[in-house]
């Protein structure tokens, strides 16, 4: 059985993505199930090629993260990414992202060891 090769928790977090290939110009629309510090999965109804280098942008109600990312999997409806040259103020994003996601992930459990 393979290995997990995740450097980092992923946390769920459910939004819609961008996306554009470098090389042709495509812009297609996804939306992200999971992410951590260097990547995340997206829920996609077409595959994209595993090595192609996009542009992400990831927007929620209260703000928007933008990278460059790789494809690093891609099933049938699911693809995985590889962030790219974060740029600082996205990069803060994605930390905000992460904490909002940890302390939700903290409260379900502590809502599901007092039930």
């Amino acid at each position: 059985m393979e290995q997990e090769r995740r450097r980092a928790l992923r946390f769920r977090l459910i939004a819609p993505a961008e996306l554009v290939d470098e090389t042709s110009g495509t812009q297609t629309t996804a939306y992200v199930t999971d992410f951590s510090l260097y990547g995340c999965a997206l829920g996609v109804t077409h595959p994209l090629r595993r090595g192609v280098t996009i542009h992400l942008e990831i927007v929620t109600a209260a703000e928007s993260f933008e990278s460059r990312a790789t494809v690093v999997y891609s099933h049938a409806h699911s693809v995985g990414l590889t962030f790219r040259d974060v740029k600082p103020q996205s990069l803060t994003v994605l930390r905000r992202f992460l904490v909002t996601a940890m302390q939700k992930q903290q409260e379900r459990e502590e809502a599901g060891e007092s039930s």
